[in-house]
């Protein structure tokens, strides 16, 4: 299914890790043929100077990967839906958010982002429907359920989930997500300024990836790789 020609996320700086790490998306499928087997995520990311573990109960598929991509751009490329977080927010959501992440060891931003499932379901590719309405929700779920553990050299362990969410009513944007603190930072486009540190990211581009779904999962697939080689 096609998106409808009404998207406005494109650019986006991601993680070359989330571009990178073996089976992390798309190995879900192989599940239907693991009858009686334990499935689940546990993936292992060894870069130059940090390792990158992605644990959880239930395996992330090629749509899960499409809304994180649009999750990841809604923060990048949304200001006026873009939310900070600081250590103590003032706002009990706020502060619920936070502590959905399931943050260890990490005191810096979260950044969050307000958005519709429709709008998700819109950005990532998908024509809006009731039916993916109900998948795009489980989407959510599962990405929440993958918990990120990250060890730089010999420093302690630092973890996080992928993402956290709220509905808080009836609104435009009811839906308020909360991204694991790693990957959106990268989203910040100040960082790497002033005294800030220069973070490594790859740049893509959602639009390209809409039209590359029309060609195959594989060519996205390829499409990002090459964006964290790069």
């Amino acid at each position: 299914m096609m998106a409808i020609p009404t998207c406005s996320w494109d650019r986006l700086a991601q993680h070359p890790v989330i571009c990178l790490a073996p089976g992390l998306f798309g190995s879900a499928a192989a599940a239907k043929s693991c009858q009686g087997i334990p499935w689940r995520v546990e993936c292992t990311y060894q870069g130059r100077t940090e390792q990158w573990i992605f644990e959880g109960p239930t395996p992330l598929s090629f749509l899960d990967y499409r809304v994180f991509m649009a999750l990841t751009a809604a923060i990048h490329w949304s200001r006026d839906q873009r939310l900070r977080l600081g250590v103590q927010p003032n706002s009990e959501v706020g502060r619920t958010l936070r502590r959905g992440l399931a943050l260890q060891g990490i005191d810096g931003m979260v950044y969050a982002v307000r958005t519709a499932i429709s709008e998700l379901t819109r950005e990532a590719g998908y024509t809006e429907s009731r039916h993916l309405t109900t998948v795009v929700r489980a989407s959510l779920e599962r990405l929440h359920a993958t918990r990120v553990t990250r060890r730089v050299r010999d420093d302690a362990c630092q973890q996080s989930r992928l993402i956290h969410y709220v509905v808080t009513g009836p609104y435009r944007r009811p839906v308020l997500v909360a991204m694991n603190p790693w990957v959106s930072a990268l989203q910040d486009r100040r960082a790497g300024g002033g005294n800030r540190p220069r973070l490594r990211y790859a740049q893509g581009s959602l639009a390209q990836m809409r039209i590359l779904v029309r060609v195959s999962e594989v060519a996205v697939r390829i499409y990002w790789r090459l964006c964290g080689w790069v």
